[in-house]
């Protein structure tokens, strides 16, 4: 299990500990997994994990603090139809992991009528800087198309 996996996991099943062991049948197969692999992680593993991400996020910070921003792609494709996947984390992990805040807006539309997004990524407590830039990019971009309704032939 990855870093950002082992925290999520501990601190997921830290939430939903109590409620799993009486509801089990209640959550989906993929969120149960993880809750339960969350109970199974060592405290050791776990505390281990902070201390690296720690690093990491200080590493992140020294990188990102040449830049007013990093920007990447929001997804590794369109959102994805339908309501049972959000599609892969791949470009959010990261952020996820140091708590940097990141904002995606609306770039385009791909050939199947589902958005595509950009991702803008700052350093912590950078938010207001994050957000106007945010609006500088989605004014430039000009996006101004609906997605499809993907419930709607």
């Amino acid at each position: 299990m990855c870093i950002r996996d082992s925290i999520m996991a501990v601190e997921v099943a830290a939430v939903h500990e109590d409620q799993i062991r009486t509801r089990k049948d209640e959550y989906g197969e993929y969120i149960r997994g993880f809750i339960m692999s969350g109970l199974l992680v060592p405290a050791t593993a776990y505390l281990r994990a902070q201390r690296l991400r720690g690093t990491i996020i200080e590493d992140m910070k020294k990188l990102i603090d040449q830049y007013d921003c990093v920007v990447c792609p929001s997804t590794t494709d369109t959102a994805p139809e339908g309501l049972e996947w959000t599609g892969s984390p791949a470009f959010n992990a990261p952020w996820s992991l140091t708590g940097f805040p990141s904002i995606t807006i609306p770039s385009g539309l791909a050939p199947n009528g589902l958005p595509l997004g950009l991702q803008l990524v700052g350093t912590p407590l950078s938010e207001w800087k994050l957000l106007e830039i945010a609006g500088w990019c989605f004014e430039k971009i000009g996006f101004d198309t609906r997605p499809k309704d993907p419930y709607t032939p």
